[in-house]
């Protein structure tokens, strides 16, 4: 999608979801790049943690937006030249 903001790339699935507990570990391996989260033995918030590296190497934003039982939805933003 393109808004006024930029390009919108969105993934949404309809899973199990996070609580807010997990979405904080998960944003915080994402705070600490690619490489860190890369040392976490069950895999978790490698994706996303590549996602906030592209943001900001992109100048854009990124989002995580959950809930148990329901799904999650992750988008980055990047401004278009």
């Amino acid at each position: 999608d393109e808004s006024p903001d930029g390009l919108i790339f969105e993934v949404q699935d309809d899973g199990c979801g996070m609580d807010d507990a997990q979405i904080a570990k998960v944003s915080q391996r994402a705070e600490r790049g690619a490489e860190a989260a890369t040392q976490n033995p069950d895999g978790n918030g490698l994706g996303l943690a590549i996602v906030a590296d592209l943001a900001g190497k992109l100048g854009g934003t990124w989002q995580l937006e959950s809930i148990p039982g329901k799904g999650t939805r992750a988008a980055l933003c990047v401004p278009v030249p």
